[in-house]
């Protein structure tokens, strides 16, 4: 209980007890993957996504590059099973159209067909395109990465009882050499309700956590995906961030990770993600 009260009270994360994963924390990561579609995802080849979102202001002016509001509106969002590599093309706002592609060696933007060359301006891409992969995937991406893992103790969050699992990822999201997770396992079901995380890969948000909430799941071809998300700001100012939904999905295309690159996609990636149901 003492654990779970810190947790819950603290918006700092907990600095891992060793430099490997625990047996028990392994064992809760293999039930969470299992819960969200591990063997469904593992045969999936890739991973289509529509996403829409609203920021809020206060954001946008304090990280006006992360947010990059005249871009990021609506998403199609492309992750390539096995490859560690995802990309977004970014649609609906002033600026135009934004593409980025994340590999995990190799970060490009392309903005209106033109390759962007600006070092900040990557980094900031290559954050945002790992962390998502967090968010919609969570254990799957965990477990993909080869996330170093412990359990930290219970909790409830939202109503709901959790295991709180704790993650290092070296290295971290973007450019970071490190980041830590902090994820509410829930207790009936075994999915992620909430994750904390570092975000150490721009000069910007060193230092930070953020929390996001994941709710709303739905079953597309084997693999869990949460439709409704909420971002905040817990450190070093509680600030809320970014309310986002789900309204596309598709597994099993087929294309190659090459086919990822800008500044257009073919067809087959291009072609929008598969309406959900309303």
């Amino acid at each position: 209980m003492a654990v779970a009260a810190l947790i819950a009270g603290c918006a700092n994360l907990p600095t891992p007890t060793a430099r490997q994963s625990t047996a028990d924390g392994l064992a809760l990561l293999d039930a969470a993957a299992t819960a969200h579609g591990w063997d469904a995802y593992q045969r999936a080849r890739d991973i289509n996504l529509r996403h829409e979102g609203r920021w809020y202001d206060a954001i946008a002016r304090v990280q006006p590059l992360l947010v990059d509001r005249d871009f990021r509106v609506t998403a199609e969002e492309r992750i390539v099973v096995g490859a560690r590599t995802s990309a977004k093309s970014y649609s609906g706002g002033t600026g135009g159209v934004k593409l980025a592609l994340r590999t995990p060696a190799t970060i490009d933007v392309w903005v209106n067909g033109t390759l962007q060359t600006d070092d900040e301006k990557r980094a900031a891409a290559a954050l945002v395109l790992d962390a998502y992969r967090l968010f919609w995937l969570g254990p799957l991406f965990l477990k993909e990465q080869g996330a170093e893992v412990e359990v930290l103790g219970s909790g409830r969050v939202h109503g709901a009882d959790c295991d709180w699992l704790l993650a290092r990822l070296t290295p971290g999201f973007g450019l970071a050499a490190e980041d830590r997770v902090m994820a509410c396992v829930g207790r009936s079901d075994r999915r992620f309700v909430q994750l904390r995380l570092s975000v150490e890969g721009l000069a910007s948000t060193r230092g930070a956590v953020v929390e996001v909430d994941m709710n709303d799941y739905i079953i597309v071809q084997g693999v869990a995906l949460p439709t409704r998300l909420t971002e905040r700001v817990l450190r070093p100012l509680p600030l809320p961030v970014r309310d986002w939904w789900l309204v596309g999905a598709d597994v099993g295309r087929g294309y190659a990770v090459e086919a990822l690159a800008g500044p257009t996609w073919p067809p087959a990636v291009a072609a929008p993600a598969r309406a959900l149901a309303r």
